[in-house]
């Protein structure tokens, strides 16, 4: 009797003699494990996100809470709006950079301060949400930005019913709130710099110099080799600071200790979204490179001689981005 290609087939799959190619089954666990991880990051994100927006006191009656796009010098920008009583001081955080951001952290590590203040975080214009790839060198001034501060604290006064706020300034921050500070001191009860940059020309010798005695003790031939050919500064294009910046960031000069990805801290953000994470990809470099000249400009020991509010300074030991020196060289 003849045995029919049917029943053929099925015999010998009982035996198993018939299986899936390995081809197929790799191509399978290939396809698959990108979509298990990403499935796996949306549900870890919204689970974080549910535990945020879960934490007190802003979510109190008084409290506020409010994203927002308004326009600044012709230019539209946006604001992130935190406090848990509507009537405290108002506080505005200046982001460092230029084109950095520290709105996506806002919900993780501003708990305490939303206690006490109204706090403002600010995407300045060309940084994070506020990118506009149509910006050119002329929009990114430092005088741009004092104009920009100017006119969100006017309306942040003005809103909030307040004759003056505080103004707290990171890295590049600290430049530009010094610089709007001393113009306009009648807006502000304190001024609060964290990381202060008085004089980026002379950041650089000190950066060079101690980076590249870090590299020589450990032994970093690489490091040694990168650092003698880029030379000592001034430096004049961005490509020269990243070598610096890298070695920097490797020998614990920028953070001391290990932060959350700032990538990962955005795609876990309230106020970010993943077009607001490339948005700050882009901004970070457009900014930088667009701002150089005026940066390496700035010397506030002759820009800005005397602040007429208090201001409190806070320098680390081993920051070498903004490193201490730089700023107590002279008397204030």
């Amino acid at each position: 009797m003849t045995t029919t290609p049917t029943l053929r087939a099925d015999t010998e799959a009982k035996r198993g003699r018939i299986s899936t190619p390995k081809w197929k089954i790799t191509l399978i666990v290939v396809l698959a494990l990108p979509v298990a991880a990403l499935l796996a990051l949306l549900t870890y994100r919204e689970a974080v996100q549910y535990s945020l927006r879960q934490q007190p006191p802003v979510n109190s009656p008084s409290g506020i809470e409010s994203l927002e796009e308004i326009e600044l010098g012709g230019v539209k920008q946006s604001i992130l709006i935190r406090g848990a009583d509507r009537t405290k001081p108002v506080l505005l955080w200046l982001h460092g950079g230029p084109g950095g951001t520290a709105m996506p952290g806002a919900h993780r590590y501003d708990k305490e301060l939303v206690k006490h203040f109204v706090v403002v975080h600010w995407d300045q214009r060309g940084a994070g949400k506020s990118y506009d790839p149509d910006l050119t060198a002329s929009d990114l001034t430092t005088q741009k930005y004092v104009s920009d501060t100017h006119e969100l604290v006017k309306r942040l006064k003005d809103r909030f019913g307040e004759q003056k706020i505080y103004l707290v300034g990171h890295s590049w921050g600290t430049a530009l709130g010094a610089l709007t500070v001393e113009r306009y001191p009648r807006d502000f009860y304190a001024f609060v710099g964290l990381g202060q940059l008085v004089n980026p020309r002379e950041c650089d010798k000190i950066t060079y110099v101690h980076v590249l005695e870090e590299a020589r003790e450990r032994d970093n031939a690489e490091a040694v080799q990168e650092l003698e050919e880029l030379g000592p500064p001034p430096w004049n294009t961005v490509e020269q600071v990243k070598v610096i910046g890298k070695w920097n960031a490797e020998f614990g000069g920028t953070m001391h200790k290990a932060l959350p990805n700032p990538l990962l801290t955005m795609a876990l953000s309230l106020a970010y979204s993943v077009r607001d994470a490339y948005s700050y990809i882009k901004s970070s470099s457009l900014s930088v490179h667009l701002m150089m000249d005026d940066l390496w400009r700035i010397d506030l020991f002759e820009q800005v001689p005397r602040l007429e509010v208090p201001v409190y300074i806070f320098q680390g030991h081993h920051d070498y981005q903004t490193p201490w020196p730089s700023a107590t060289t002279r008397p204030w």
